[in-house]
């Protein structure tokens, strides 16, 4: 169930909005736009950094990913980071 970009919602991250995605999960999940547009500073005034945790399953993630992007299954080992 993923939202389309028409979609995305803005919630507060460290005092400062960035759109989200409108769906029912308590992770925080943002569209393939709004990274592009964090990868390439747009957020720079609002966001100093990020990680970036790809969830996938390991033969998902192991086909591709975004550079950079940290493979985690374990919801502990997300929170932590």
């Amino acid at each position: 169930p993923y939202a389309t970009k028409n979609k995305e919602e803005s919630l507060m991250v460290d005092g400062h909005p960035i759109p989200l995605m409108a769906i029912n999960t308590c992770e925080n999940r943002i569209t393939c736009h709004t990274l592009h547009q964090m990868i390439h500073g747009q957020f720079a005034d609002k966001v100093q950094q990020f990680v970036m945790l790809d969830t996938r399953y390991t033969y998902e993630f192991e086909g591709g990913s975004v550079k950079g992007a940290q493979h985690v299954q374990d919801p502990d080992e997300a929170e932590a980071l």
